[in-house]
């Protein structure tokens, strides 16, 4: 599998996708640690003046609602006394008292608690020996870390939103392809092109993508 990329999603500012490194954001882990380290970074170089929240989707999950990101911050406290959002997992056999955040998506306020929460599950397989494994030996390590540790010393200030809404394959705000299916992608694609013919009332249009097509001569294009 390549590298997840993690998209950026600063309220009120700027949209970045990011490739992460190895070397840069996850030396010596599993991939998933690098979309944590490139919001930790990513929060500090811009400042909570010019990006107030980060926001991490994998590229496995898609928005499946037109309502505004604001709306889910104010709704969820995260303007007020809650520092991050995650998506609850939805369902787990293993140990299912103790397993609370699925990482696939998540909101954390640009301060400087918020980014403190990040630096701290970043450094949980290296703050505590006994999970030192979960950097490369578990596709779930991230996961782990925040429920085994996080979780329950900073529980007041989390939210773990609704798994029907953020979580689940069908998820109402947010879906999350859990499975690879092919279906989801195709649903994604309709949902997108449905977007776009509703913001520019045209789908393949030049306003629309930024290309070079200064080698096309079909009649009528310019």
């Amino acid at each position: 599998a390549g590298l997840p990329r993690v998209r950026m999603c600063f309220i009120g500012s700027e949209h970045q996708q990011v490739q992460p490194v190895n070397e840069t954001h996850f030396p010596n882990r599993k991939v998933g640690w690098g979309k944590v380290k490139v919001i930790i970074d990513s929060l500090i170089e811009r400042g909570p003046e010019r990006c107030a929240y980060g926001v991490s989707i994998d590229t496995d999950a898609f928005f499946r609602t037109s309502e505004p990101l604001a709306t889910a911050i104010t709704h969820y406290g995260l303007d007020s006394d809650k520092l991050i959002l995650f998506s609850q997992e939805y369902h787990t056999e293993h140990n299912p008292d103790n397993t609370f955040v699925n990482g696939g998506f998540f909101i954390v306020r640009n301060s400087n608690e918020g980014v403190g929460l990040l630096q701290e599950w970043y450094n949980v397989p290296e703050t505590y020996p006994e999970l030192e494994h979960l950097k490369r030996e578990n596709p779930q390590g991230l996961n782990l870390c925040w429920d085994l540790k996080m979780q329950p010393k900073y529980k007041d200030v989390v939210v773990l939103a609704e798994p029907y809404l953020f979580t689940a394959p069908f998820g109402w705000y947010v879906r999350h392809n859990w499975f690879k299916d092919l279906r989801f992608e195709q649903e994604m694609q309709d949902i997108l092109l449905q977007r776009l013919q509703k913001r520019y009332n045209c789908i393949m249009c030049q306003n629309v993508y930024d290309w070079d097509d200064s080698n096309n001569t079909d009649p009528g294009w310019r």
